[in-house]
């Protein structure tokens, strides 16, 4: 009795202190990078303040360098783990020692920084794949189709692992922290006893401010939608409909290497809406709706 009672124990114990299915999905679905780089888009949009937006990524990946460090430092886990009550052990010392944070920090500070440079390089490849030379644009595409295939590996590799955490056949829902052989636990209360006053006023000081963020974050994401605004913004040039569809709305000039976009209608040179995106925002400048690259179609003559 005493024996199957300290087994029962164990195991329960074990059982209680992994995490729930919702909290580790959850800390690991709390990315700000989009909320509040659309933040700072709706800031800057009349064209004031635009070296944020040029240097967004740089300025917010050395923001999250500092935090991410300093709560995988002071409590094992990223961010988001800890506002979730979850830190990191690796699953044969069950501990968190220097190589585990070294693997961690590279993981969550490094990594997405290089994904982001990445993704808007093969973004910038795809505006001008039709402004270039026949022999360019067989480079641009091949490297566009190489990106999509890693960017499809990556994603099955991600949701097999998604799978096999639903199936608790693993321990960690996160391909990098099953990779360098890390599970998530919950904190342990008695961890940060010893610390003085100061330091844990401090940390829970920080952790309210951050806390506080990502309950906004989380809370932006639920509207972060993509869909055009109802409301237009009235057309400041005045133009005859008989040369309105010759006219680039932007330069004044008769329309070169005609450009529409698909959600307003609207026609455009190439060079002026590549540059009129790339330097004020991904919107269209008579209508104020949201585009993105895709909804630009080329209109060839023939």
């Amino acid at each position: 009795m005493a024996d199957k009672g300290a087994h029962l124990t164990q195991s329960s114990s074990f059982l209680i202190n992994e995490p729930s299915f919702f909290d580790a999905v959850a800390s690991k679905s709390l990315n700000s990078y989009g909320v509040v780089k659309k933040i700072i888009d709706n800031l800057c949009h009349s064209g004031r303040n635009n070296w944020i937006r040029k240097f967004f990524t740089e300025i917010y990946f050395s923001c999250n360098i500092l935090i991410q460090t300093y709560y995988l430092s002071n409590y094992g886990g990223s961010f988001a783990e800890t506002f979730y009550g979850l830190t990191r052990k690796n699953k044969k010392t069950k501990g968190f020692y220097k190589k585990d944070f070294y693997f961690s920090w590279l993981c969550l500070a490094i990594l997405p920084y290089i994904q982001i440079k990445l993704n808007n390089f093969k973004d910038n490849i795809s505006m001008n794949i039709d402004s270039v030379d026949k022999t360019q644009q067989k480079k641009y595409k091949n490297v566009c189709i190489i990106f999509g295939k890693l960017n499809v590996i990556l994603e099955i590799a991600k949701l097999i692992q998604f799978l096999f955490f639903f199936g608790r056949k693993t321990s960690t829902c996160s391909l990098s922290n099953e990779i360098f052989n890390l599970t998530l636990n919950y904190t342990d209360s008695t961890r940060n006893k010893n610390h003085d006053i100061l330091h844990k006023r401090t940390s829970e000081f920080v952790f309210s401010i951050l806390s506080t963020c990502a309950f906004f974050i989380q809370f932006m994401q639920s509207f972060d939608l993509k869909i055009p605004r109802n409301k237009t913004q009235r057309w400041k040039y005045s133009l005859s409909k008989k040369t309105e569809l010759q006219v680039c709305p932007i330069c004044l000039n008769t329309i070169e290497l005609p450009t529409l976009i698909n959600i307003s209608g609207y026609v455009y040179c190439y060079k002026c809406i590549f540059l009129n995106m790339k330097n004020c925002g991904k919107f269209c400048p008579v209508t104020g709706y949201a585009i993105t690259i895709k909804d630009l179609i080329i209109l060839h003559e023939n």
